[in-house]
């Protein structure tokens, strides 16, 4: 039997063979390696990269916190001719290298004529981020990246709209010299918010200690928090909980 095979360009090329039998379940295999050449009008011989590449970090709502990663630039190739181009931007949660978002521009460029291209990011929740970029061909042939890391940006906010953060209950239980505060945050935004959680103690009037937590809240979401605390002496003491939201608001 006969099987035919022609590459998509040039270069060196490993057959692998495999035998199976399906009777006795023994297998055998062989490869070899050899260069072949594409047909005249198969593949790209065409170079194309990025000439220049620019980059902003923008506080869009203008609330003291940046929110969109603006990226321009300009392609170029070494074919005086019209190619169809496509560039992608990948993002990545820095904290914990997911993937999450992707997204693409596709035009023409002109030799190494002046491209204009842009593409903008605005994240679903507060974080630090990773941006690829990539250039492919029209034949999905991959042809030049550049990457920017640690991109810290914010939700941008809803136009008309001021997110509003409550305790949506809580309760408290003690022993001996322990107190725990537990506490279900809750948001009315679709995006993470990142909130502070200050607990105030006050022994005889005095405040004697400030303890806190950090926490990212979804308006889907319905998880309670604790906070414990010990006391060095026994006594009564009064507990203040308060929350602040990532702009700073409270109560």
């Amino acid at each position: 039997e006969t099987d035919d095979w022609s590459p998509e360009e040039d270069g060196n090329y490993t057959f692998e063979f495999r035998l199976f039998s399906t009777s006795t379940n023994e297998w055998d295999t062989f490869n070899f390696t050899t260069y072949l050449e594409c047909f005249e009008d198969c593949g790209s011989v065409e170079e194309e990269w990025f000439e220049n590449i620019w980059y902003n970090v923008n506080d869009e709502d203008e609330d003291g916190w940046n929110d969109t990663f603006a990226i321009e630039f300009n392609p170029d190739t070494t074919c005086d001719c019209t190619i169809n181009v496509t560039s992608v931007l990948s993002i990545f949660d820095s904290s914990n290298n997911t993937q999450v978002d992707k997204i693409s521009y596709t035009d023409d460029i002109y030799s190494d004529e002046y491209d204009y291209f842009f593409m903008d990011w605005t994240p679903e929740y507060n974080g630090t981020f990773d941006f690829y970029l990539d250039l492919y061909d029209e034949e999905n042939h991959h042809e030049d990246s550049e990457q920017f890391f640690d991109i810290e940006l914010h939700v941008l906010s809803e136009e008309g709209h001021d997110e509003n953060e409550w305790f949506e209950d809580e309760n408290f239980e003690s022993s001996e010299n322990w107190f725990q505060a537990n506490y279900l945050p809750m948001t009315d935004c679709d995006c993470w918010v990142k909130i502070w959680v200050y607990i105030d103690v006050y022994y005889d009037g005095d405040k004697v200690d400030t303890i806190s937590e950090e926490m990212y809240i979804h308006r889907d979401d319905e998880d309670w928090y604790s906070q414990d605390w010990y006391a060095s002496e026994t006594g009564y003491y009064d507990f203040y909980v308060v929350m602040f939201n990532d702009e700073g608001n409270g109560p």
